[in-house]
């Protein structure tokens, strides 16, 4: 079951926390620059809105999945960190201090059962897609008018958004085509390189071309 409150929404009275903590601090920084409303959003398609028992709220569940990657951190150190700091728990959404835990650490257990590759492909849309609104200058109406005989510049799509760069946030989310640091193939992309590096040098030096025996160490390295 789906309980959440947007973040937009407005509120009557102060938070304890916006009273007494330190504006500059990065923690609280950073909670006003996540696209919490949109990030739950997709937190709960997965979710009955009606049915079930009630689901923890989505900022309190990212913002702790935020925390321990940034940190770095195994599921039980992670809980137990916020349960101390005070700008992590305004982090994560916690209306003023508390001294129990947000929620036991098996819980990232099944969040990251819950939250499959689409889901995490669907967060990085989103992070990539406000940060590049954020970042656009804001021109005036004399810069438009004078610019007028250039091009204008068009809106980003989705594939361009996607070729910008991709967030992992989770650990257990990782890219398949990785070359292992004892993988034979390095050697022999740095051996390719080398060759080159070798025939461009003797190119423009008009230099007498060294033995490189390149032709052994690529039968050797075949099969790599």
């Amino acid at each position: 079951m789906i309980h959440y409150t947007p973040e937009k929404q407005q509120v009557l009275f102060p938070n304890p926390f916006e009273v007494h903590l330190d504006s500059n601090n990065r923690w609280i920084k950073m909670a006003h620059h996540i696209p919490w409303d949109d990030l739950a959003v997709e937190y709960y398609k997965a979710m009955h809105n009606d049915q079930g028992a009630p689901a923890l709220n989505a900022r309190l569940v990212i913002g702790a999945l935020i925390i321990k990657h940034l940190m770095a951190m195994t599921d039980e150190a992670t809980i137990e960190t916020i349960r101390e700091n005070l700008y992590m728990q305004y982090f994560v959404g916690l209306p003023c201090f508390q001294r129990e835990p947000i929620f036991d650490p098996s819980l990232f257990v099944h969040i990251r059962k819950r939250l499959n590759i689409e889901s995490w492909r669907k967060f990085n849309e989103i992070f990539i897609q406000k940060s590049r609104i954020k970042k656009e200058p804001k021109t005036s109406s004399n810069q438009g008018s004078s610019a007028s005989g250039t091009k204008e510049a068009k809106e980003p799509t989705e594939a361009t958004l996607m070729t910008d760069g991709v967030l992992i946030i989770d650990a257990t989310v990782a890219e398949q085509d990785i070359t292992y640091p004892n993988d034979l193939q390095l050697l022999n992309q740095s051996r390719e390189k080398l060759e080159e590096l070798i025939d461009a040098v003797v190119t423009q030096t008009g230099m007498v071309k060294p033995r490189t025996y390149r032709r052994k160490a690529r039968k050797l390295l075949a099969g790599t």
